[in-house]
């Protein structure tokens, strides 16, 4: 890995797993793009939670982590908590298990939330809930948010600031309006070309041409 990660005044890269191991655990939550994958399917949804909570919080009183456990659960927007916690992830339906990962993303009292494509398999209806869910539970925490999407309509309304990457290195970046209204970066003119063709009637279906992508190849080789 080349670059630079800091945490605070703390650089991560090259540092010990001494030095990120607590930091993962307690400071950072994370949300993955397929729950049914992410969950253990042989442990009860409560137990899952309950092990993303520190124990420090509450000490060894289970009833006090249960009742932590259901409160994770219905800030995420599960209002059956209690039945909930105690179903299998196979028992729940796509939603509700992505409901799930941001309980147990948020169990820790994160500093920082990532979410991977946190609603690729969901159709529409049920992704703008999860992500009004998600966009309220980061406000009511106080948490920042680094949000990985394709999807430049989830971008433009859950972010203050966009980082377009090609090939594993970063493009352009600015703040939202900015890139989306005004994009500097062929590569990002490109794909806001090509979602405006989906939902332009009268515009022809684009696709990035081989050209560009060569151009892009290379100019992203040169800064490697």
């Amino acid at each position: 890995m080349t670059g630079s990660i800091r945490w605070g005044s703390q650089e991560m890269v090259g540092a010990a797993p001494a030095v990120w191991h607590p930091i993962r655990r307690e400071r950072v939550g994370m949300i993955f793009q397929d729950p049914l994958t992410s969950l253990n399917p042989t442990m009860r949804v409560g137990r899952q939670v309950a092990e993303s909570i520190p124990r420090e919080r509450d000490g060894a009183d289970r009833a006090a982590r249960m009742r932590a456990v259901h409160e994770f659960l219905r800030q995420a927007g599960l209002e059956n908590a209690e039945r909930i916690a105690t179903s299998f992830p196979h028992e729940l339906s796509g939603g509700m298990r992505q409901r799930v990962l941001i309980a147990i993303a948020i169990a820790k009292l994160p500093a920082l939330i990532v979410a991977d494509e946190p609603t690729t398999a969901l159709d529409a209806t049920v992704q703008q809930r999860v992500l009004r869910t998600l966009d309220e539970t980061v406000s009511n925490l106080r948490t920042s948010l680094i949000l990985i999407s394709h999807d430049l309509a989830v971008v433009a309304g859950m972010t203050d600031r966009i980082y377009v990457m090609y090939a594993g290195h970063v493009v352009e970046e600015g703040p939202t309006e900015r890139v989306l209204q005004e994009p500097q970066h062929a590569y990002t003119r490109a794909l806001l070309r090509s979602v405006r063709s989906l939902t332009d009637e009268d515009t022809e279906l684009y696709s990035i041409p081989s050209s560009l992508r060569r151009e892009l190849t290379a100019e992203v080789t040169r800064a490697s």
